[in-house]
């Protein structure tokens, strides 16, 4: 696609025709973009910053809990009295395979504002109750933070298809790169700062913590998230500003 938008169809062409087979159709040849198009600032233009936001706030928000406590989660439920955390975080990880094997066959069946805010609210929910329930036993917070993974991982299938439909063509590299900067930023901080805040306020400070950010993911998602599912990448390129 960005072969043809930028006025080279044939070569287009012979990329599909070598990775997908001669009875593949070729991209239809569109007219070039102009050449403003595809530069940083345009990432922060009145027409697609809402986009560049919305991809940058819901990537970090997703990742801020998840490296958090999946680094820790052992020393998390050891400090909440769990009294085998290892074994906790055992069947943490295994909601994190399970979740992310689930997420892949769900991801294409619901639509994308679904399963974002969905997924911020039932990770939020599920921090809450871990948060407020000083006395739960055992088998409740293990049960409480397998939903939380595995509902989170599920959801992160979410960044390899809901990016790239954020943004046309030629902004698409630009605009997933900066989200994943983002993100990157934000897992690093949290990972250093959780052990910190575990220290020094306890831990359901730091439960707390998280719930604030899901709760932030899920407001921005319901208040700017478009919806993309559907949206033929083509008629994106074409799209003065996005609906």
């Amino acid at each position: 696609m960005w072969l043809v938008t930028h006025g080279r169809a044939p070569a287009a062409a012979n990329v599909v025709r070598q990775a997908l087979g001669e009875d593949i159709r070729p991209p239809v040849t569109l007219p070039p973009l102009p050449a403003t198009r595809g530069r940083w600032r345009q990432l922060f233009s009145p027409a697609w910053r809402r986009r560049t936001f919305v991809a940058c706030a819901f990537f970090t928000c997703q990742v801020v809990p998840y490296f958090a406590l999946g680094t820790f989660v052992s020393q998390v439920m050891s400090a909440m009295k769990l009294e085998n955390g290892h074994l906790g975080g055992v069947i943490y990880n295994l909601a994190l395979l399970g979740g992310a094997i689930a997420g892949l066959i769900v991801v294409d069946r619901l639509s994308r504002r679904s399963f974002l805010i969905g997924s911020f609210s039932v990770t939020a929910a599920a921090m809450l109750i871990l948060t407020l329930w000083s006395h739960a036993q055992a088998w409740a917070l293990i049960l409480l933070f397998a939903i939380f993974a595995s509902v989170l991982s599920a959801a992160s299938n979410l960044v390899y298809v809901y990016l790239p439909e954020l943004f046309p063509t030629d902004l698409r590299a630009s605009g997933i790169g900066l989200a994943v900067a983002a993100s990157r930023v934000g897992s690093a901080a949290s990972t250093f700062l959780l052990p910190i805040i575990v220290a020094h306020y306890g831990v359901r400070t730091s439960l707390a913590a998280c719930v604030g950010v899901l709760v932030l993911g899920a407001l921005v998602c319901l208040r700017w998230a478009p919806e993309t599912r559907g949206v033929r990448l083509g008629v994106l390129d074409q799209t003065v500003g996005p609906s």
